[in-house]
Order: structure tokens, then C-alpha cells, then sequence
């Protein structure tokens, strides 16, 4: 007897393919990525956009056009550059193709890439909900839908 997927499992089985450019329905998603390289990002109507670029070495989050970073100015230069904290890379460890899950949860994005080997978590806070997700480079990217 087959069991039905429960818990993320059970959104991961509605995952579809979405090609270039995808309108978001929902602030709640999941996005299933494999592929050599390529840039993912997830954009709203003024111009607010994050940014993952995925390279053969490395795995890059830019949210400097992300909304609003005024949470960055309490930051102590003395410990960290505020440049240094809107564009964070992670290095890759497995070589060929990536597979990585993308969940953004409304201002919450986490990155999970080869296996859990590479992981990044940021907030993103945008003036308006993101509204689009677009893809370029040689990456396939489904996406599926977390229902609340």
C-alpha cells in the first residue's frame, strides 16, 4: 500500500516546471532547482529583487535591491561590512551539477543545495510582495506551493 506524502513532502509532490518567467501566487512557495549554472530571481512591481546565482564553484545571494535595509544600519562596521551582508556567497563543494531547494516563506528565504552541503538563510524585507520568479542560464526550476 502506498503511503500519501505528509508534511513538505506532500507540497514537493505538486511541484511543476516553470520556464523563464513564472507570476507568484502566493508569498509561501518552494522552488526544486537542478542544472550546470544559472541566476534565479524573485522580483516585485518597484523594482525590489533577490537574487541567486549559482556557479559551477559557488552559490551567491544578493539581496542589496532586496526592500528595505534600514535594518542594516545598527550593524557595527568594526564587525561586519554592510556590503558583506547583502550579497553573501557560500563556496560549493560538489562539483557538476547542482541540486538545490529554494523555500521563501513572505520574508524568509533558505537555500539548500547539494545534499544540505551548502545552506543559506536570509531575510529579505520588500516594500511589496514579491510577484515574479524568473530563471536564466541552464536551469531547470519547478516550483510548488506551501499551503498554510
Amino acid at each position: 500500500m502506498k503511503t500519501k506524502p505528509f508534511g513538505i513532502d506532500e507540497y514537493r509532490a505538486g511541484a511543476f516546471p516553470i520556464g523563464n518567467q513564472k507570476p507568484l501566487l502566493t508569498e509561501s512557495f518552494g522552488l526544486l532547482v537542478q542544472g550546470n549554472f544559472g541566476r534565479i530571481a524573485l522580483k516585485n512591481s518597484r523594482g525590489e529583487e533577490v537574487v541567486i546565482e549559482v556557479t559551477v564553484d559557488s552559490i551567491t545571494v544578493d539581496r542589496s535591491k532586496s526592500g528595505d535595509l534600514s535594518y542594516f544600519d545598527d550593524v557595527d562596521p568594526k564587525l561586519f561590512k554592510k556590503e558583506d551582508l547583502l550579497v553573501s556567497t557560500t563556496k560549493r563543494y560538489m562539483r557538476g551539477n547542482v541540486n538545490m531547494e529554494i523555500i521563501f516563506d513572505v520574508s524568509y528565504l533558505e537555500i539548500y543545495a547539494d545534499g544540505g552541503l551548502e545552506t543559506a538563510s536570509v531575510c529579505v524585507y520588500p516594500d511589496a510582495p514579491y510577484q515574479v520568479v524568473s530563471t536564466d542560464g541552464d536551469l531547470e526550476v519547478k516550483m510548488y506551493t506551501i499551503k498554510k
